[in-house]
């Protein structure tokens, strides 16, 4: 009887430690710099509008590659945003994931924005904590086609798209 006892004891011990390890996120890995491997790749649409009417945006690349995308939509959600949002200026925007197959480019953004909120009396206004502006922008670029996926911070779900059609330099 006290062998069963002592058995049972040791395998309560093994299962128990065991227990922390069988997990479906080991610690310290950063879930937002992971794509999702579950998202397909949706089509193009047939055709979008021409781009938006905002001073100062980028134009496409002549010779796209996943470096001058990257670039091209940084710089064009950097302006993009300003113009468009209550955004005095974006602090940060990172570059989470690029992957590009047959000239279809995705870029995965993180941004950190900040805005003032305006006081009616002419106060000064006072900044919003930087984390009230932190979303994630997807955006898939083939030929003069760039759709732009606005994506809440958290979870990663899509909010707002907008479509347009630019033209390279």
């Amino acid at each position: 009887m006290e062998r069963r006892a002592v058995l049972g004891s040791a395998a309560t011990v093994a299962l128990g430690s065991l227990a922390g390890c069988i997990t479906s996120k080991s610690a310290g890995t950063d879930s937002e710099e992971t794509p999702d491997p579950t998202e397909t790749p949706k089509p193009f649409p047939d055709s979008c509008p021409e781009g938006p009417d905002v001073d100062g945006l980028p134009s496409l690349p002549e010779s796209p590659s996943e470096e001058n995308i990257s670039e091209f939509v940084s710089e064009f959600e950097r302006v993009y945003a300003v113009a468009t949002t209550r955004y005095r200026s974006l602090e940060d925007i990172r570059v989470t994931h690029t992957e590009s197959t047959n000239k279809r480019f995705r870029v995965q953004m993180a941004v950190e924005a900040t805005t003032t909120t305006p006081t009616p009396d002419g106060e000064t206004p006072t900044p919003k904590p930087a984390d009230a502006h932190a979303y994630r922008v997807l955006y898939r670029v083939q030929g003069e086609q760039v759709i732009r996926e606005l994506r809440d911070y958290a979870g990663g779900r899509k909010i707002d798209s907008d479509c347009w059609t630019l033209r390279s330099k």
